[in-house]
C-alpha cells in the first residue's frame, strides 16, 4: 500500500488527508501510484515524486524491507530533503 498526503503531520494515517493505492511489490508499480496519488501538484512535481518513489522502491525490494515512511519530504532550495525517515 502507497500512502500520500500533501502535508505531513503527527498521526498522518488518522487524519483524514491521505489517499492510498494498493499495487504489486514492483517498484514501477509503486512510482505509478505514487504519481496518481499526487495528482493535485502540479505535472513537475509529480513526476520528481515518482522519480524518488522509484529509486526508493527499488532500495526498499531490493533489501526486503517491509516498511518505508517518510514525513515530511519537502522541497528546499537544494531540492528534495527526507525530513524524517
Amino acid at each position: 500500500r502507497v500512502i500520500y498526503a500533501a502535508a505531513g503531520g503527527v498521526d498522518i494515517e488518522q487524519s483524514g488527508t491521505t489517499v492510498s493505492r494498493l499495487c504489486e511489490l514492483h517498484a514501477g508499480q509503486v512510482a505509478d501510484a505514487v504519481f496518481a496519488l499526487a495528482a493535485g501538484e502540479p505535472e513537475q512535481r509529480r513526476n520528481e515524486l515518482r522519480q524518488i518513489a522509484l529509486a526508493l522502491a527499488v532500495m526498499v525490494i531490493g533489501r526486503g524491507l517491509a516498511l518505508v515512511e517518510i514525513n515530511p519530504l519537502f522541497l528546499s532550495e537544494t531540492g528534495w530533503v527526507a525530513g524524517d525517515a
